[in-house]
């Protein structure tokens, strides 16, 4: 079983188009691999069966996700068994606060995201200090900023 953090950086058109411009993802080695918007999706489904992703307030990175999903034709099934399984299928364990976990399936793999939020009550760029990495901070994003 492999264990990795993820998240992305989204942006709008203040209309009803959104998407995921730029990802990271790090593993247990602290390996950072960072992409563009295109490959967000790509990166989760190649991981390693058994896979734990954690995300920083999955509710909302996880729609985004959901929709990738969807739009590669993906179905959600919910209450999904494990052995039931199969390629192309996902599911979701929600609440009143939004997505707990999602699992997805793809060849022959099983990647569960789960929602960082719930065990770290605290801000993203506050992670560091409370897990003991001294000063690393987040960096600044200006989301003003026009991008292609």
């Amino acid at each position: 079983m492999s264990m990795y953090t993820y998240d992305t950086e989204t942006s709008n058109d203040g209309d009803e188009n959104a998407w995921i411009w730029s990802w990271a993802l790090c593993d247990e080695e602290m390996d950072v691999k960072v992409g563009n918007g295109l490959d967000a999706l790509d990166v989760l489904l190649g991981l390693p069966d058994l896979s734990d992703v954690y995300v920083h307030n999955l509710p909302y990175d996880g729609e985004y996700l959901y929709w990738l999903l969807i739009r590669r034709g993906y179905v959600l099934v919910y209450g999904l068994n494990p052995f039931d399984a199969h390629h192309g299928c996902f599911d979701i364990l929600a609440d009143g606060g939004g997505i707990i976990t999602m699992t997805i399936y793809t060849e022959g793999r099983r990647v569960t995201l789960h929602d960082s939020l719930r065990i770290f009550r605290e801000p993203l760029r506050d992670l560091p200090r409370i897990c003991g990495f001294g000063d690393v901070t987040k960096g600044e994003l200006d989301y003003l900023t026009y991008r292609t």
